[in-house]
């Protein structure tokens, strides 16, 4: 589905560099303007900000409370299991079938 993402990327920036050289668009001096670097401190300050106050909270309650908690301390333990040599999660749980002889 993605083949060949890194590929398109490349030609999609080498393009738009051929239309701003067409364009006579010099790219560092545009960069190096004071009015673009406050630009870019503007959104930059206020991803930080949307992000800080309004996203971050969540996703760090969801990666301690799901991740850490289900994922992590899952891992960690049957790593344990597995190398005292006992039966992990997965070998205790899953199910299996009773053949009658």
């Amino acid at each position: 589905m993605n083949q060949g993402f890194i590929l398109k990327t490349v030609l999609i920036v080498i393009a738009l560099v051929l239309v701003l050289s067409f364009f006579n668009i010099n790219i560092k001096s545009t960069v190096d303007k004071p009015i673009f670097q406050q630009n870019i401190a503007f959104v930059k300050n206020g991803v930080v900000t949307v992000w800080s106050t309004y996203i971050g909270p969540y996703v760090s309650m969801i990666w301690n409370n799901a991740v850490v908690t289900y994922l992590f301390d899952a891992f960690t333990s049957n790593m344990k299991r597995s190398i005292n040599g006992e039966k992990t999660d997965l070998q205790l749980n899953a199910p299996y079938v009773v053949e009658n002889k």
